[in-house]
């Protein structure tokens, strides 16, 4: 049979080399790791874009409790409107510290937002709140006294000895007051260890 003139050849497939074909496999596997590093770098980015949300409350549709709450774009920046009291907020997520959260305001505000935690009914700030000025007893087997939250442990309480309430931490875990009984000192407890107080979980 003749050959057409008009038709290209076929090439032959290259035959890889012995340090050609060890190179190409070198390659092919750094650009796996490389790909596989990347999509865990992306995958974390994108976890940690979600905040530290509670996985109890996220999704919660719950009442506000506080007189008047602000809703705003960013945790306690650019008002967007305010909510009162018996109208109801949708947590999706909390801030790290647990003192805002954030989610979908209900009613005529309609729109995404943050609120302070301790506004909403059934949070644990909400609950801790109730403590302030208060001399109650500690509800927890044993309750840890600290020089700050949750640092530097001084002595530790009983179930059923006293300890009054001064302030808050900012996100309601923990209480500052004086202890009374064999410690008869100044310091930080859980808030949750508290009877009365909220839930020691969140940050």
């Amino acid at each position: 049979m003749g050959v057409d003139p008009h038709v290209a050849p076929r090439r032959a497939a290259p035959r890889w080399k012995g340090k050609q074909r060890r190179g190409a496999l070198i390659l092919r596997r750094h650009l796996v790791i490389k790909l596989t590093t990347t999509t865990a770098a992306l995958a974390a980015v994108l976890g940690a874009g979600l905040g530290s949300a509670d996985p109890a409350r996220a999704s919660d549709r719950v009442h506000v409790c506080a007189k008047q709450l602000h809703v705003t774009l960013e945790p306690n920046q650019h008002w967007q409107g305010t909510l009162h009291h018996g109208e109801s907020f949708a947590v999706r997520k909390h801030s790290d510290s647990g003192k805002y959260a954030y989610g979908l305001a209900y009613g005529h505000i309609n729109r995404l937002g943050w609120v302070r935690a301790d506004g909403l009914c059934g949070s644990a700030g909400a609950a801790s709140a109730k403590l302030a000025g208060q001399r109650v007893p500690v509800a927890a087997d044993r309750l840890v006294l600290h020089a700050e939250p949750n640092q530097s442990p001084l002595a530790t309480l009983e179930h059923g000895e006293t300890f009054k309430v001064r302030k808050l931490s900012d996100s309601g875990k923990y209480a500052y007051g004086f202890a009374y009984g064999d410690v008869n000192e100044t310091g930080w407890v859980l808030a949750g260890g508290l009877r009365g107080g909220g839930s020691t979980g969140g940050g």
